[in-house]
């Protein structure tokens, strides 16, 4: 019996050893972040005081690099963190909240295609509790050549606070 299973063990190593296998490239993520110092004016009565946050916008793509001159745009994304937005909240009695307005592509500066928040993906993300994050991606299949094409990315996000004054701030980042 045992020869059996000796039989049988060579004769699967055999199989598994004929199929070659293809190695698998992963995905390369390439992005730019811009971090930017808000300063909202609360309302306190009749008069305004001021209150800074820092907020960092994100937008990026994945790509797979095929060859040196075919490298093919897996995904879009784009992020808005608003850091210690908790501690706003327990401050003013007033939440925060960010939207992803439009994340667009270029191909040598020319438009590829745009596509607004709600055509977005929203995933289900696990951050810091007293930061507001809001991420959303797009899936694309989109063909360049590194060599003699740029690609570049541009996403729009804003933020809304209403126990300011100025209630809502607005971000433009490109890359």
């Amino acid at each position: 019996m045992k020869k059996a299973y000796f039989f049988v063990i060579i004769l699967i190593l055999g199989i598994v050893l004929l199929f070659p296998t293809i190695p698998v490239k992963a995905d390369i993520y390439s992005s730019k972040n811009e971090t930017t110092a808000v300063v909202w004016l609360v309302r306190a009565g009749n008069i305004a005081a001021p209150v800074t946050q820092s907020v960092d916008n994100r937008v990026g793509f994945w790509f797979n690099q095929i060859s040196s001159t075919e490298r093919y745009v897996t995904k879009l994304d784009l992020c808005i963190t608003a850091y210690e937005a908790r501690g706003l909240y327990l401050g003013t009695g007033f939440s925060e909240r960010a939207e992803l307005l439009n994340l667009s592509c270029y191909r040598n500066g020319s438009l590829i295609n745009s596509f607004s928040g709600y055509q977005l993906t929203y995933p289900t993300i696990i951050d810091s509790p007293s930061d507001l994050v809001r991420y959303g991606y797009r899936s694309c299949n989109y063909l360049y050549n590194p060599l003699v094409d740029s690609w570049n990315v541009r996403g729009e996000t804003i933020l809304y606070f209403d126990a300011a004054i100025n209630s809502w701030q607005r971000f433009s980042i490109y890359y």
